[in-house]
């Protein structure tokens, strides 16, 4: 999700955004039909996409990406200036140096930084487990540490660090305990 303040998005140029998010989801080959919401609110607007859970930096970015190329686009001589002060603040805040990719504005450019951040995002492993867990109708949570399979009593936590294979997750352990009751 972004949070415009400041700017304020009529409908021609919310529609650009969105116009540009769904083409870059679909060059990404995000699963699904995405969802694209915008919604104003007494300060500005929320603008948000759904992702995968393993490429949340990325729809940050693409995110990011659409609108601002939506707001240069729609007038170059107010939003010149956008790029250069994407990459000044990318590198201050440490997440793009020389040898990273930097910010783009220009829309071929942008989704092929884009689809790179997703490769590098990417983790089959993770999917692999969640699909495995949801097959078998379990629960996850997922933090930045760690993913826990099950509830209560029954559940089994993996570091994000060093997932094992499914083949190695001891599923017919993993059970649901809700207030004393327990499901396998």
């Amino acid at each position: 999700m972004l949070e415009v303040v400041g700017i304020d998005p009529d409908a021609a140029l919310v529609a650009q955004w969105r116009a540009r998010v769904d083409r870059a989801v679909r060059r990404l080959g995000w699963d699904g039909e995405p969802r694209i919401v915008a919604r104003r609110h007494a300060k500005g607007m929320s603008l948000a996409v759904t992702a995968p859970f393993d490429q949340l930096f990325t729809a940050t970015e693409l995110n990011e990406w659409a609108l601002c190329s939506a707001l240069h686009d729609r007038d170059p001589s107010h939003w010149g200036a956008l790029k250069e002060t994407l990459l000044a603040a990318a590198i201050e805040s440490r997440s793009a140096s020389a040898d990273t990719l930097p910010p783009e504005i220009d829309e071929e450019p942008a989704l092929a930084r884009l689809e790179k951040l997703a490769a590098a995002e990417a983790r089959p492993d993770l999917r692999a487990l969640v699909d495995a867990t949801e097959s078998r109708e379990l629960p996850w949570l997922l933090d930045d540490e760690v993913i826990s399979i099950g509830c209560g009593v029954g559940s089994r936590s993996f570091p994000m660090g060093s997932l094992p294979f499914v083949a190695d997750v001891p599923f017919e352990d993993v059970y649901l305990r809700y207030m004393g009751v327990a499901k396998k």
